[in-house]
């Protein structure tokens, strides 16, 4: 037992270190901002209950992508916070209208109750402390704010075009990438209710795989050299035949800033409340329904 313990640590030590090493995204920055995208079906469920009105916090912004997209899309004010330098600095020249700031968000450097939305995408995996990060997400919300965190179940991971091409990257995903009922968990522990999940879709044809090449998914680095150039290489030669059609999903979990319920009550709808389709014991998660969008947009 004791040994098995150990072995446990030193791999969540191992791990622990390869995710500083690949969180630092300041080498990818510019493959970052050359390549990534805002997913259309995301930025519209984000936007959908926004009002002009609202000021909107992006953690882990990145390059801007989703801010600079809320903000055409809502009208709303949007801020950005993210550790990186570079992304940040790639985030202003696409810019001026948004205020990018660098930070993280277990210690977010704004006054209680400064927003009306909070959300993060494709992020969360990379907050070493996930409970801080929701706390201080509930304290610059004001009364009735929203949170909003995007991320993938382990079935969503297990079905990606990543997991397809690059098959060595399903474990390290699954290891750094928390699942839906901790989540679910930790929200409500910080004080949030009315927990619900939507999953979105967006459908893709991919004619250049540049992005993949230039590594500007973080996945990619926890791979071995030689199982990257595989992945290449079987990309090249189905792209040569024509372009690649692929399927992303994602689930968003939505929590409300409650205001006078008590914690208890919110912790045992989180653990117990629906949907609770959404993860399985072997944890892998069930295709969750809420609510299901679609849209085909070309890449390259």
């Amino acid at each position: 037992m004791l040994r098995e313990a150990s072995a446990c640590k030193v791999i969540d030590v191992k791990m622990a270190a390869e995710e500083r090493r690949t969180s630092n995204f300041d080498p990818i920055a510019a493959s970052y901002a050359r390549f990534r995208r805002a997913s259309p079906e995301i930025v519209r469920a984000l936007a959908r209950d926004t009002e002009p009105r609202f000021t909107l916090l992006e953690v882990g912004c990145g390059t801007g992508n989703y801010c600079i997209a809320l903000r055409e899309t809502a009208g709303c004010v949007c801020v950005g916070i993210d550790p990186s330098r570079e992304m940040l600095a790639a985030a202003r020249r696409s810019s001026d209208a948004i205020s990018f700031q660098q930070g993280r968000g277990e210690h977010l450097p704004f006054a209680k109750a400064s927003f009306d939305l909070v959300f993060s995408v494709d992020v969360i995996h990379h907050i070493a402390d996930r409970r801080a990060y929701f706390q201080e997400a509930h304290r610059v919300l004001r009364a009735g704010g929203r949170i909003c965190t995007v991320t993938e179940s382990a079935e969503m991971i297990r079905q990606r075009i990543h997991s397809f091409y690059f098959p060595e990257t399903v474990e390290a995903e699954l290891a750094r990438y928390p699942s839906i009922a901790m989540l679910r968990e930790l929200m409500a522990e910080s004080g949030f209710g009315e927990l619900t999940a939507e999953e979105v879709e967006c459908r893709a044809l991919i004619n250049d795989i540049g992005g993949f090449r230039q590594q500007a998914f973080s996945c990619l680095k926890l791979i071995p050299p030689a199982a990257f150039e595989r992945g290449l290489e079987r990309m090249e030669r189905d792209l040569s035949a024509g372009p690649i059609a692929v399927a992303a999903r994602s689930l968003l979990l939505w929590a409300t800033k409650s205001n006078g319920v008590k914690l208890e009550a919110i912790r045992k709808l989180a653990v117990g409340g629906p949907p609770a389709r959404l993860e399985a014991k072997d944890g892998s998660a069930s295709r969750p329904t809420i609510h299901r969008h679609g849209e085909i947009q070309v890449f390259g």
